[in-house]
């Protein structure tokens, strides 16, 4: 990809501090999108292409024509302000021609979450290129490589002054949380009218920790069927919560909140925290109830870090 390619886009107000750091990333392809519309043409080619955000910085590949399993091998760069804050935002567009680009897919991961291991570890490390497979709110999957390059004055920071501004600094990541969003059942407004059945367009929004990530809304139904997943890193399995809101997506007027809860994640385990980390990783499904009667079926995953 050539540089002026993205160089071209970028337009934003520099942060009154230095870089501490340079992100190269290559956005090297996209597997199983699809048309986030719920229509006959929910499996049709795209024109997919790929958008990165990080922080004030929003960079993009070019689009690939009628392909749901893009290669775009684009390089991009962005300077970091603060690696143990920085987040890495990902949407996938469809490129339309005649009407606005729709979002196939996206997701939003810390950057520190993609390390293979502590950032204080990191640091002593010489440079190299770690390539991740990086799943998105919809069952689809992003490749990319990234290679950290370090500045000097920040490399000779202790790890205390800069890892205690961070929530999750004080240790690494024990565990990945693959969440599976099957569906909803029965779900109703919470509107006390003549509307109170009506058809919803509902979505579902999961937050662990400080990361909320969403799925498409499905258009007129009060039984959605999702099937969209969603990655999350954990660090203290005893104590993480799992926080689920559903919303009607109102076109006029604000999203309404139509059933939520909160659950801690060791109370959806078929066993003891200690048992269960003696057995091999298995999907777990589980039905848990809103706040008014409705459910949710979610099947997920938690792969354990050595």
């Amino acid at each position: 990809m050539d540089y002026r390619y993205w160089r071209s886009q970028i337009n934003h107000e520099h942060d009154s501090q230095a870089a501490v750091a340079h992100l190269v990333l290559v956005i090297i392809e996209a597997r199983d999108l699809i048309s986030p519309t719920t229509t006959v043409e929910r499996h049709r080619s795209l024109n997919p292409y790929c958008e990165i955000t990080i922080g004030s910085l929003t960079l993009k590949t070019p689009f690939m024509k009628r392909t749901n399993n893009p290669k775009w091998n684009t390089s991009i760069q962005f300077s970091l302000y603060d690696v143990a804050k920085d987040i890495i935002h990902i949407n996938i567009f469809d490129n339309e021609f005649f009407s606005p680009n729709a979002n196939t897919a996206s997701t939003s991961i810390y950057l520190i979450d993609i390390l293979p291991c502590s950032l204080d570890i990191f640091l002593t490390q010489p440079s190299q290129p770690l390539t991740q497979t990086i799943y998105l709110n919809n069952g689809a999957s992003a490749i990319m490589k990234c290679t950290i390059q370090f500045l000097l004055q920040y490399k000779q920071k202790s790890s205390v002054s800069f890892l205690h501004y961070h929530e999750h600094d004080s240790q690494a990541a024990v565990a990945h949380f693959v969440l599976v969003i099957l569906e909803a059942r029965d779900l109703k407004s919470p509107t006390i009218t003549v509307e109170r059945h009506r058809s919803l367009n509902p979505y579902c929004e999961i937050t662990v920790g400080s990361l909320t990530l969403k799925t498409l809304f499905m258009r007129r139904t009060n039984n959605p069927k999702w099937n969209t997943s969603m990655q999350f890193s954990l660090y203290d399995v005893a104590k993480d919560i799992i926080h689920i809101n559903i919303f009607d997506n109102e076109f006029f007027s604000p999203n309404e909140n139509i059933g939520y809860t909160s659950i801690h994640l060791i109370d959806i385990l078929p066993c003891s925290l200690e048992i269960f980390l003696t057995q091999p990783s298995q999907p777990l499904t589980q039905t848990i109830y809103l706040n008014n009667e409705a459910s949710v079926i979610m099947k997920c995953t938690i792969q354990f870090l050595l």
